[in-house]
């Protein structure tokens, strides 16, 4: 006796075929390599073997997009063009007006990338209005008992606009980070400073740098750049390995930093690389930090004349 029709047709749905097999093997890969691990049970061994290759495969390309993208996340804080901390010697009123007089010329110099402005007419009108631009201040403990640190923030916009309209230069806050090869030798030590020492010799340089408003970076000085750039690379001035290193990084320009004793006073070298130019300088002075200051702020004057925006005379 032949089957119903119905019973056929029942019969036909609950049969577990090969094809069945393989599509809910295939969900069961895909699955697993959206979500995670999957028992190993509950996948076929052909299909089990499918599912590692394609998750070797996706670690490999994971792997070549992140060698081929830049080194970040190594950079100095973003600068912050409007603050400034100077020394009073109490916190009297006659004391703190001179004092916004002071940090508002760090100020300046920091907008208009130059320190030549100060001595500009200008500039000196500007300054006597320092308390008019003046947003927040506090006191904050100096290195001695007899002196305070007084932080003032300004209205960038509004010394923006004053400087624009007296047609003096404006370096937007928009700057490049400089990657900085920062060589030093002394009768103790032979190194390049990376991004993890905690060196005074980058430390006078940073804290130059954000005086000045300029974001620097520093090499990680793992395998790869120490494969690429030795210390007689960044202290004879060759330039070609240092270049080729500093690829990783994207800087917006490259900083190759010098500093070593000269006699009783310390020297320190600087070379700029942006784009086809470059540029150097060189300074003494009575200690390391002192040589350093002198010759980050010719490279900060330079990239100030360069960069900056003249404004309108009005």
């Amino acid at each position: 006796m032949l089957p119903r029709e119905g019973g056929a047709s029942h019969l036909r749905g609950s049969v577990d075929t090969g094809e069945n097999r393989d599509r809910r093997a295939w969900r069961q890969v895909i699955c697993a390599i959206l979500t995670g691990p999957t028992p190993a049970a509950l996948v076929p061994s052909t299909m089990m073997r499918t599912l590692v290759s394609l998750r070797l495969l996706a670690t490999l390309f994971l792997l070549s997009a992140l060698a081929a993208a830049p080194v970040v996340g190594i950079a100095d804080t973003a600068p912050v063009l409007g603050e400034a901390e100077v020394s009073v010697a109490s916190r009297d009123r006659p004391e703190r007006m001179e004092g916004f007089n002071r940090a508002l010329a760090q100020v300046v110099v920091r907008l208009t990338g130059r320190r030549d402005m100060l001595d500009d007419s200008r500039v000196l009108a500007l300054l006597e209005q320092a308390p008019r631009h003046v947003q927040q201040y506090r006191y904050l403990d100096g290195p001695d008992e007899a002196t305070s640190l007084l932080w003032v923030r300004f209205d960038v916009g509004a010394v923006e606009r004053h400087l624009l309209e007296a047609g003096l230069p404006v370096w937007s806050g928009d700057r490049p980070a400089l990657l900085v090869w920062l060589g030093v030798q002394d009768r103790q030590e032979r190194r390049l400073v990376s991004s993890a020492d905690d060196h005074p010799a980058r430390s006078a340089l940073e804290r130059t740098a954000r005086e000045r408003g300029l974001p620097l970076l520093f090499p990680l000085m793992d395998l790869e750049d120490q494969g690429r750039v030795t210390l007689a690379d960044v202290m004879g001035g060759f330039h070609e390995p240092v270049m080729g290193a500093s690829r990783r990084y994207g800087p917006g320009g490259v900083l190759v930093a010098r500093v070593q004793p000269s006699g009783s006073r310390w020297l320190a070298r600087m070379q700029l690389y942006a784009g086809e130019e470059s540029a150097q300088w060189q300074s003494e002075g009575e200690d390391q930090d002192a040589a350093i200051a002198s010759v980050m702020h010719q490279a900060a004057d330079h990239l100030g004349r360069r960069l900056a925006v003249a404004g309108l005379q009005v």
